[in-house]
């Protein structure tokens, strides 16, 4: 009878346990800041395939300008396990968006450039090619100053640094990296205009 008990006690506190770990992930999830590009209200985000992008009406070229559309029949597969480090550009009817992405594809086999997935957004914020709104987790940076960025990316809950915050601010240095979860948020200012020139978003992989 004893023995019972004590099994009673041991699942009743396996199941505790089991809750206590479910909630915590759950409150760390819901912590994490996970990048979002939205161009001209189409959402995007790390993680996504390129047919998903294809699936809101935008296209893809090799030129920043869109002057060169990019054949998704005839772009060479991504190994199992790699990274791209080339940047392939997002237009829409036809227009620069100013904004490049780059893919990764995390199966043992290799995959479609189409069901490749995208690991980074990297957003020229300091262009005057494109006329789409893009924003950045609901942020629009363009003409945006180093400090008004960085408070931005705080409010978010992204953490940057304290020294490397420090030097970014005061100049000494053009690039600050901000962390939130398994994700980088990138800052690179405009040495002369004193403006955020460069803007991005990447899952680690």
């Amino acid at each position: 009878m004893e023995e019972k008990k004590e099994d009673k006690k041991f699942f009743i506190g396996l199941g505790i346990l089991m809750v206590a770990v479910v909630i915590v992930a759950w409150l760390y999830s819901r912590s994490v800041v996970h990048p979002q590009v939205t161009i001209n209200g189409k959402e995007l985000h790390t993680g996504m395939t390129v047919g998903e992008l294809l699936g809101e009406g935008l296209s893809i070229s090799y030129t920043s300008t869109g002057k060169k559309a990019l054949n998704i029949a005839k772009e060479a597969n991504v190994p199992g396990e790699k990274y791209t480090t080339t940047p392939y550009y997002i237009t829409t009817k036809g227009e620069a968006t100013d904004v490049c992405f780059r893919v990764y594809n995390s199966d043992v086999n290799a995959c479609s450039f189409r069901e490749s997935k995208i690991y980074s957004f990297n957003y020229h914020a300091g262009a005057n090619s494109g006329k789409s709104k893009v924003l950045i987790n609901g942020i629009d940076f363009r003409g945006m100053s180093k400090e008004e960025a960085v408070e931005a990316f705080e409010e978010l809950g992204v953490k940057f640094d304290k020294d490397d915050k420090e030097e970014f601010l005061n100049g000494e240095k053009g690039i600050l990296i901000g962390k939130s979860g398994d994700f980088n948020f990138t800052l690179e200012s405009d040495y002369e205009k004193k403006v955020i020139e460069f803007v991005e978003v990447k899952l680690k992989v």
